[in-house]
């Protein structure tokens, strides 16, 4: 009889991934343990009214899941523990996978025309 892989298992097999940013102007490289806080340190680098900002003229996008700004002030009742505090009552909402994460970041890329490569690894 063959054992039942259960979802605590299958996740437990999941591989890690982390997202790695590149500045090439700059030779600048962030790349955390964790994907959430490398997209904390990318947003905070490239400037949290700035982001902010961007999030409040693109509400149907990427910059905004469920009604939470990426960067924002404000703390959601629902999602509060996926706020995290980053300085100066700013939040950064990291409640996302990976891959959502890195497409927030190619958003800000590109609205930005900012000189950075973005990789998850």
């Amino acid at each position: 009889m063959r054992p039942t892989i259960t979802n605590e298992k299958q996740s437990s097999n999941r591989m890690k991934t982390v997202i790695k940013v590149f500045f090439p102007n700059e030779g600048i490289t962030i790349c955390e343990h964790f994907a959430a806080d490398t997209l904390k340190s990318v947003v905070t680098k490239i400037g949290l009214q700035r982001v902010a900002d961007a999030c409040l003229r693109n509400i149907d996008s990427v910059l905004n899941i469920n009604n939470v700004p990426l960067v924002t002030k404000r703390i959601d009742n629902y999602y509060e523990n996926r706020q995290h505090p980053v300085g100066n009552g700013w939040y950064v909402f990291t409640g996302t996978n990976t891959m959502v994460k890195k497409r927030q970041l190619d958003m800000l890329k590109e609205l930005f025309h900012l000189n950075m490569r973005v990789a998850i690894v």
